[in-house]
């Protein structure tokens, strides 16, 4: 294959995959050295045999999936068929699903309402630290917009991507997120002033976020560290923002979880269905 081609099929794993599944492989290598497998061609009875010490690890049926997902994206067919569909693999992870049933996450019992009351005591703005602004700043576009923490990290300043009115701001994502695919895109985020209540309207502390990070940010990403060199702001600096605010608020809850809690909000205080779906990017 040509240089071009090799990169085009590595780019076809998004980050966070290729992550994922080096990390897994990683594993299967350290494996297979330690107990004599060849990595790059086992048979099946190795496969099986690793996912046992997976299981024997005390890992849940989600992270040996990944595993097995991996293997399966990596390794030539066994028997004719991708490792991952064979059948005596597929029969093994019943096992494992049975033995080990997945525990749903509990659903996040903190109120949106105590959060609002909280930020409402976070101001006037031109009297916060940076710190304390980006957090209200993050908080109260979650909010908002119930996207996810990942969508939030691809916002842009960019006039490109990025329109500021006297009402309303108006922001294009950019690059991809992990629901993103060929013909499905990211939508934009439009999110217009609360005139009702300045100390909770995100427009305009989104306005006052620009402004105070003008002259000292390094990146066009909307969000930047409020620690210099003020960076761009990762996924797992965001969602931790988010944390501390629902623990400021003498709660519990993770950065995550922002999203399917003010959703249920919005649609138990009156939104429709059909617009907190398209809100929150869900298909259904």
């Amino acid at each position: 294959l040509s240089e071009t081609a090799q990169d085009l099929v590595q780019a076809s794993w998004k980050e966070k995959t290729e992550l994922t599944d080096g990390s897994a492989w990683k594993q299967w290598c350290q494996y297979c050295s330690s107990n004599g497998v060849c990595s790059s061609s086992p048979a099946v009875t190795d496969v099986m045999n690793y996912i046992g010490v997976l299981f024997d690890k005390g890992l849940q049926y989600r992270t040996i999936n990944c595993a097995r997902s991996a293997l399966s994206s990596t390794l030539q067919p066994i028997d004719g068929y991708n490792v991952g569909q064979h059948p005596l693999i597929t029969r093994m992870m019943k096992g494992v699903f049975n033995a080990r049933p997945p525990v749903p996450k509990k659903y996040s019992s903190w109120s949106v309402l105590t959060v609002l009351e909280l930020l409402q005591r976070w101001g006037p703005a031109s009297t916060l630290d940076l710190k304390t602004l980006t957090l209200k700043t993050v908080m109260l576009l979650a909010l908002a917009s119930s996207k996810r923490i990942s969508s939030l990290a691809l916002l842009s300043v960019n006039s490109k991507f990025c329109e500021i009115s006297e009402n309303y701001v108006k922001f294009q994502p950019v690059g991809l997120e992990k629901h993103s695919r060929p013909g499905v895109m990211l939508t934009s985020v439009k999110l217009c002033s609360y005139k009702k209540d300045i100390r909770i309207d995100p427009v305009y502390y989104i306005k006052t976020y620009l402004e105070r990070t003008k002259s000292i940010r390094k990146s066009e990403q909307l969000f930047v560290t409020h620690n210099a060199p003020h960076k761009a702001a990762s996924v797992t600096s965001i969602a931790r923002w988010i944390a501390q605010v629902i623990s400021h608020s003498g709660q519990k809850g993770s950065g995550g979880s922002v999203r399917s809690v003010s959703t249920s909000y919005a649609l138990a205080k009156g939104a429709s269905l059909e617009s907190v779906i398209e809100a929150g990017d869900w298909a259904r």
